[in-house]
């Protein structure tokens, strides 16, 4: 199942607006959104530009859409952070302890 409705909907685009925006009749769009018919490669990419989305999400190869891979990295850069913080904190406090 493809993710091309699903990421019409999240950017509120109605299906005629964004078959104007590809050049091409709202019943073209439509069979390619209930994957009827095959989209041409050079809509896929347009469609992917102007959602900022990856193909392969649009093709429902991948589940994650690019603001939700943004908030995964997001939090692991985090923890990350949040763990070396802490490492350096425990350095820190060590070294004070062996000078006294």
């Amino acid at each position: 199942m493809n993710n091309l409705k699903k990421a019409r909907k999240t950017r509120h685009y109605t299906q005629e607006e964004l078959s104007k925006i590809l050049g091409v009749g709202r019943d073209t769009y439509l069979h390619w959104e209930k994957e009827e018919t095959d989209m041409p490669v050079s809509k896929l990419k347009q469609i992917a530009e102007i959602f900022n989305e990856s193909v392969d999400y649009l093709l429902g190869m991948s589940d994650l859409a690019r603001a939700d891979i943004k908030e995964i990295e997001e939090n692991r850069n985090k923890k990350l952070h949040d763990s070396i913080q802490t490492a350096l904190q425990i350095v820190e406090e060590s070294r004070k302890a062996s000078i006294f």
